[in-house]
């Protein structure tokens, strides 16, 4: 399994010309499929793969993790990419729901759902999908050992209230280590999403990649959460994007994680 981080908020400084923004986009290539979990907030995902020589001419499925702008920003030039090529795209029914900041600002995807579905092989859904035998994005994980809170606001009809993210959804993917999970921001509550995956194939979570969006935790959240992973018997960390500073060090100094940033490539 391999997996080459596109975008990140923060970027290598070894490789030259690779840039970074807010967001993220993963390529997962994994059982023999090539999966893009998603896009960023622009075209940036193209150019960095270009810079690090990697061809997404060819990907199976477009995972989204939720409808958020940098994940899902570079929705247009994907479109331009693969539109009409029968790739799949695969996320939670309210990915494409109006989302906003208390400002107003609009902070949503920037494609419609009937966008999406002229362009790609659409696929929503709330449950459990399996892509193949090994590759399942979980749709909504039940929010059972912490309660993560909301996130700004989004629309119900014409009524704006506060978004507690649950189109938010992850990857999780079988190996012989036990199961790797793959986050965007994990807005379900990073402990509520390692947990469900452990319960969904009975075995053990191997791996927790990508953004856990501890940015605001407390230090008694974090404490509570690495004891968690203590518990668990999380063998490896790469954190990144919204999990914040603080957090990638308290799980660095206490787990070993090593934080991802654009170019960074995991071979597990």
């Amino acid at each position: 399994m391999k997996i080459t981080v596109l975008v990140e908020d923060t970027v290598r400084t070894d490789i030259r010309g690779l840039r970074s923004e807010h967001g993220l986009s993963l390529l997962i290539e994994h059982a023999g499929k090539r999966m893009l979990f998603d896009v960023g907030q622009s075209n940036l995902f193209l150019s960095n793969a270009d810079m690090l020589g990697v061809n997404l001419e060819v990907i199976d499925a477009l995972i989204l993790s939720h409808g958020h702008y940098d994940h899902t920003g570079g929705l247009p030039f994907a479109i331009k990419r693969w539109g009409g090529k029968g790739v799949k795209l695969i996320a939670h029914p309210d990915v494409f729901e109006r989302k906003v900041r208390k400002n107003g600002e609009e902070i949503g995807s920037p494609i419609t759902k009937d966008e999406a579905a002229a362009a790609f092989d659409l696929v929503l859904s709330s449950d459990v999908f399996s892509l193949s035998d090994s590759i399942h994005f979980t749709g909504a994980v039940p929010r059972t050992f912490e309660d993560p809170g909301t996130i700004c606001y989004h629309y119900k009809g014409d009524t704006r209230i506060p978004d507690p993210v649950h189109d938010d959804g992850s990857i999780i993917l079988d190996t012989e280590k036990g199961s790797v999970v793959v986050t965007g921001c994990a807005h379900a509550g990073i402990l509520n999403v390692a947990r469900f995956a452990e319960r969904f194939r009975n075995q053990a979570v191997y791996a927790l990649v990508g953004g856990f969006h501890l940015v605001d935790a407390t230090n008694d959240r974090l404490a509570r959460i690495i004891e968690a992973f203590k518990q668990m018997k999380i063998r490896e960390l790469f954190p990144g994007h919204c999990t914040g500073l603080p957090a990638v060090c308290w799980l660095r100094r206490e787990l070993g994680a090593r934080k991802i940033d654009a170019g960074t490539v995991i071979e597990l």
